[in-house]
């Protein structure tokens, strides 16, 4: 681990930059990647293999003009039927990408987008090399020689991991590799071991190129989502993953709980100490609420003094003991010394009949403010028929 660290991370932390440690072995593998990471990347992937497949489709059938000025009549048709075939492909991703939603259906369209010019280029290859062509047609087939370039090149612009642009070179590669060692004609080994050196090196520069932009996305997602002064999810980025956690939950049919909790009297603390304090002491709760939190759950500052808590597959009573652990320790304190405290209103998918997540967000809101009516730093859930004080009153 530390020498995986010091011979790959280490650079490529200095390459791209204000990139945490987790971060960095997200560059080479997506198991780990937030929804939001990868409903993104989805997003860009799917976009860039619409635009390349509408480009490839309108550009590929413009080849066969050329086929037929330099190739034999008996075999430029056969090359043009292909040509067609590629189009219609081309056409048919064009199509298809537009209905993409996830990320592994978006990795699916690009593989197949690549593998269309890779298997067409083996076809081309194989043909044109068993027929006897002269020094003009010959020359022109040496065209075709440039689509595994192409296709490595093109990777280039593809938010991907380390580990996925591996996947799809070594393939290419390969294809290279044993289309060559046939010894056809249309071919030498010396141009073989010069273009494979060539594809070697434009392979690396794709994965970097790669590995640069995602990394690039994973900074914007960063500042998108998270909260500058807490560090926990900002609201914007707060409510894509609750949409996502509640989808899960709802196809899944299992449980999600939501508290919301708000600080009691934190306007008094910027009155009186000004927001600096305030700051601090946002600041403060939130480092005191993420210590008692699972890796699964989400801390979201919602507004202001406000924050939701998600606890994805957890009962209200499941999460209910989580809280209790939280007001146990303590939010923090105010400037003067005293306790921060919080009211709590907690609200669970399957209990409160919630159907979509705003709804779920309204019933712990409601429960909240209620908490707050009755006299503050208090918890209320839907099982509970009275409120129960909560357990910090220093």
């Amino acid at each position: 681990m530390y020498l995986l660290r010091i011979v790959f991370l280490e650079p490529f932390k200095a390459v791209l930059g204000d990139i945490s440690r987790r971060e960095l072995y997200w560059l080479f593998i997506s198991n780990a990647h937030i929804p939001i990471l990868c409903s993104r990347r989805a997003a860009v992937i799917a976009s860039r293999v619409r635009l390349i497949s509408l480009i490839f489709f309108v550009c590929t059938p413009l080849w066969i003009p050329l086929d037929a000025l330099f190739l034999p009549a008996n075999l430029w048709q056969a090359v043009a039927v292909a040509h067609i075939v590629a189009s219609v492909c081309f056409l048919g991703l064009t199509i298809s990408a537009r209905r993409v939603m996830t990320i592994n259906a978006a990795l699916a369209h690009m593989l197949l987008m690549l593998l269309v010019p890779a298997v067409f280029y083996s076809f081309v290859y194989v043909y044109l090399a068993s027929a006897n062509l002269d020094w003009l047609a010959t020359s022109f087939s040496m065209g075709y020689t440039i689509l595994p370039f192409v296709v490595v090149a093109g990777m280039g612009i593809f938010p991907l991991t380390y580990v996925e642009s591996i996947a799809i070179t070594v393939p290419i590669l390969l294809v290279q590799i044993v289309a060559t060692s046939l010894e056809l004609p249309v071919f030498n080994w010396p141009s073989f071991v010069g273009s494979l050196w060539l594809l070697v090196l434009i392979s690396g520069v794709a994965t970097l190129s790669c590995c640069s932009q995602l990394a690039l996305m994973i900074l914007l997602v960063r500042e998108n989502i998270r909260d500058s002064l807490t560090g926990c999810f900002a609201r914007a980025g707060g409510q894509e993953m609750l949409e996502f956690q509640f989808e899960q939950a709802r196809r899944n049919r299992t449980r999600l709980t939501l508290a919301f909790l708000d600080l009691d009297n934190f306007k008094s603390i910027n009155d009186t100490y000004g927001h600096d304090a305030g700051d601090l002491a946002i600041r403060s709760a939130a480092s005191a609420i993420q210590l008692h939190l699972r890796a699964s759950d989400l801390l979201v500052r919602w507004g202001g003094e406000e924050f939701l808590l998600v606890f994805p597959g957890a009962s209200a009573d499941e999460a209910r003991l989580a809280l209790e652990r939280i007001v146990g320790s303590g939010f923090g304190y105010r400037p003067d010394g005293s306790s921060l405290t919080a009211s709590i209103g907690v609200a669970e998918r399957v209990e409160d009949e919630a159907a979509s997540w705003s709804e779920l967000i309204e019933i712990a809101d409601r429960r909240m403010y209620r908490a707050k009516e009755i006299g503050r730093n208090r918890l209320i859930g839907a099982a509970e028929e009275a409120p129960t004080k909560g357990t910090l009153a220093r």
